[in-house]
């Protein structure tokens, strides 16, 4: 994988993100109701998407070697952003999974327990980057990072996945099929972005 095709696919995915939940987040706010998708329309809802907003998108620019060459004093200023809006992007979700009672169709047991667990773990990533960057073990920095950044990009695989769903069955996605998919979303960026890492084809030079 060339860096052209790295930075074109980097730079596509959370704009899949970022079209989805625009899109929501502009339905919710024309129905103002609490039906079926009502329970996200408030406040912690917006948090957790201007957090995820500049986590995905200025995250991209991290990840771009020729670009963090550049200037190494944008990347630890933007790097204090990402670490920040992706922490409180992290937590600010698993509080809306916990605290809100969403309709079983859109979050039955599978979904939410997942969300406790994989909020968290984002958050522990984005932490074990700061330690191993204390130890100027920079490529370890980066790994634990795209990790984070994996996990965060759920949304943009499960809109993939869904649409798959809607060409290929009949069946509306809801319960537990919802759950698995969004499940599984995870599952396949994380599996991805470890195949990523052991090819080192972004970080395989420590030094930057």
């Amino acid at each position: 994988m060339d860096m052209f095709n790295w930075s074109t696919h980097i730079f596509i995915h959370p704009c899949v993100w970022w079209i989805h939940k625009s899109r929501r987040t502009h339905i919710l706010y024309k129905l103002n109701t609490a039906k079926p998708e009502g329970p996200r329309f408030t406040t912690p809802y917006y948090y957790s998407y201007f957090f995820e907003l500049f986590f995905c998108f200025f995250g991209i620019f991290q990840f771009i070697p020729t670009i963090r060459k550049r200037s190494l004093s944008r990347h630890k200023t933007l790097g204090a952003v990402v670490v920040i809006s992706g922490e409180l992007s992290s937590l600010t979700d698993v509080w809306l999974a916990h605290y809100y009672d969403f309709p079983k169709e859109l979050q039955g047991e599978l979904l939410y327990w997942s969300r406790l667990i994989i909020g968290p773990l984002m958050a522990l990533f984005i932490i074990q980057s700061l330690v191993v960057l204390r130890k100027k073990s920079f490529s370890s920095h980066g790994k634990y990072m795209l990790r984070a950044y994996a996990i965060a990009q759920g949304a943009s695989t499960q809109t993939f996945f869904s649409i798959l769903w809607g060409l290929l069955t009949v069946y509306k996605l809801e319960g537990n099929n919802r759950d698995i998919l969004m499940l599984s979303s995870w599952f396949f960026n994380m599996i991805l972005i470890e195949l990523f890492i052991h090819k080192s084809y972004v970080l395989a030079d420590s030094n930057t």
